[in-house]
């Protein structure tokens, strides 16, 4: 089995290089981060993440895309080492987490471990503070009576990168969505670092 995490990075206009990357990588399970869909027709298509995805990806016909967020802009100061980050997509476009898979989904939820729902942000005044991630957890039928469990996370955003209490009760509900099933699961969590995670490994 060849699964893959990648983060593919809201604010980065780099959808050629994701689908050439995804389109030669061949992965069995995909658990993406910050993948994004428009919701209004303005919204500059540079940002819009999940079509090419998909497109790159037609072997994983079973799919689960959950939106956390509902966003228009992002505006911030001192963030990702630049003393203004300023973001305006153009319109509303909602952004979360997606899973794609050539194995059959038999089973999918989407737990939100902050807030309760997706949020639309407005305000950014209340930014870190209020977030709305949340985990997706999805069973897959492998074959020869094989189930495996996967969770998608992208961890609560804290500027030192070391988390908090959030943090804490955060993976402590997803610790329990893991151990609520006897039969093999993996945790693909992208907490801080953008980069991909890409193993192999036979079950």
């Amino acid at each position: 089995m060849r699964p893959l995490s990648l983060n593919v990075a809201l604010f980065e206009t780099n959808n050629t290089g994701l689908f050439n990357f995804l389109s030669k990588i061949k992965a069995d399970i995909i658990c993406l981060q910050e993948i994004t869909q428009k919701i209004d027709q303005e919204v500059d298509s540079r940002y819009l993440s999940k079509r090419h995805i998909d497109k790159a990806t037609p072997d994983l016909k079973y799919s689960f895309f959950s939106p956390n967020w509902i966003i228009k802009d992002f505006h911030m100061k001192n963030f990702h080492k630049l003393k203004s980050f300023d973001f305006d997509f153009g319109g509303f476009l909602k952004s979360g987490n997606h899973i794609k898979s050539k194995f059959k989904i038999l089973k999918k939820s989407n737990i939100f471990v902050q807030e309760n729902k997706e949020i639309k942000i407005t305000d950014w005044s209340t930014w870190p503070d209020k977030q709305s991630q949340a985990a997706q957890v999805v069973d897959l039928e492998l074959g020869n009576n094989k189930k495996f469990r996967v969770l998608n996370y992208h961890g609560i955003w804290t500027k030192d990168k070391i988390g908090n209490k959030e943090t804490l009760k955060a993976y402590k509900i997803i610790k329990a969505l893991a151990l609520k099933v006897n039969f093999f699961k993996v945790l693909d969590s992208n907490v801080s670092d953008h980069l991909p995670l890409i193993l192999d490994f036979e079950i």
